[in-house]
């Protein structure tokens, strides 16, 4: 029962997307933040953590606390710029942070992807649903990452 119900359930959800894709329906964008969104859920998590900022961009936070420095990105939900994540993150730790999950080494794009889909057709036929960040968090090897709550790493 449980199982023909979750089946049912994918298959909905495909025929939406594929359907939406047939139509050509291009949305609001939901996976473009401002800075002012990615900053005031970046800086809060790095405040209560010890960290301090040392460098913002649009899109990019990095920041240091005595030997560690760790750089937070936020990375698109289709998964398109999680390479350069990877190059950015080379010879230090990498790991996802999306809807308070953590994925080390690599960005669940078919989760995040498919987030972002249903955030699509929720806001199109007016239902309430929250935004979700997908970060790529570098911390540096000098980091004691474990000790890290980086789940926390979501809108307040």
């Amino acid at each position: 029962m449980n199982n023909t119900n979750s089946l049912s359930k994918i298959a909905v959800v495909l025929l939406i997307t594929f359907g939406l894709v047939a139509l050509r329906w291009r949305p609001v964008e939901a996976n473009i933040h401002s800075t002012e969104e990615i900053h005031s859920t970046v800086k809060p998590f790095l405040d209560k953590n010890g960290f301090t900022i040392t460098q913002q961009t649009q899109d990019q936070v990095t920041a240091s606390s005595g030997s560690c420095d760790v750089i937070i990105k936020e990375v698109a939900p289709e998964g398109w710029n999680e390479s350069q994540m990877m190059v950015m993150a080379a010879g230090r730790n990498l790991l996802f942070v999306t809807r308070g999950q953590v994925y080390p080494g690599q960005q669940p794009v078919w989760r995040t992807w498919s987030y972002l889909q249903y955030y699509r057709v929720m806001t199109k036929i007016g239902m309430p649903v929250s935004k979700a960040f997908v970060f790529g968090v570098s911390p540096s090897t000098g980091c004691n990452a474990v000790n890290i709550d980086w789940a926390q790493l979501t809108p307040a």
